[in-house]
């Protein structure tokens, strides 16, 4: 929880339609009261499970207000890609969608975006960032790459 803001940031492995559904149902139990504006942060692996792409969307689009999709495990895929098919999946016209392919600044947008948002209407903002928890690498082309790791982009985008 950011204690300068009405935000709250959740951290998940999630990379599939069962894993996305759990983590939105946990925040729906928690939050589900408050009316929360959820953007979720996501992307997903390259070069294999080509299906979880479309099964994250699925799982999501009906549940928050909007996207951000972004570098996740590419390996040798094309990351660009890989978030414009994610984005092809969205079909509810109530959800925006937009790609940053640097994962860091992909979560300080919508940082910035949901600060923005509380102050024009004053709702709980939760950023969901799923499919690499704590990890502090990012694979790409067979390699690992350090990664500051979303909890640490968070950390310091709360001051924490």
């Amino acid at each position: 929880k950011d204690t300068h803001s009405n935000m709250i940031a959740v951290v998940d492995y999630a990379h599939n339609y069962i894993s996305t559904k759990s983590v939105l149902d946990f925040v729906e139990e928690r939050y589900g009261k408050f009316n929360p504006r959820i953007t979720l942060i996501t992307g997903s692996t390259g070069d294999k499970a080509v299906d979880r792409r479309k099964e994250i969307v699925e799982a999501a689009q009906n549940r928050i207000e909007q996207f951000i999709f972004t570098t996740e495990d590419t390996d040798t895929e094309d990351v660009m890609h890989i978030c414009e098919d994610m984005q092809s999946y969205v079909t509810n016209p109530n959800v925006s969608s937009r790609i940053i392919i640097d994962r860091a600044e992909a979560i300080e947008c919508a940082y910035n975006d949901a600060a923005s948002s509380e102050q024009k209407n004053g709702r709980l903002n939760i950023l969901l960032a799923i499919g690499k928890g704590d990890e502090r690498w990012i694979k790409n082309k067979r390699k690992h790459v350090p990664y500051e790791g979303d909890s640490f982009v968070i950390k310091r985008l709360f001051g924490l």
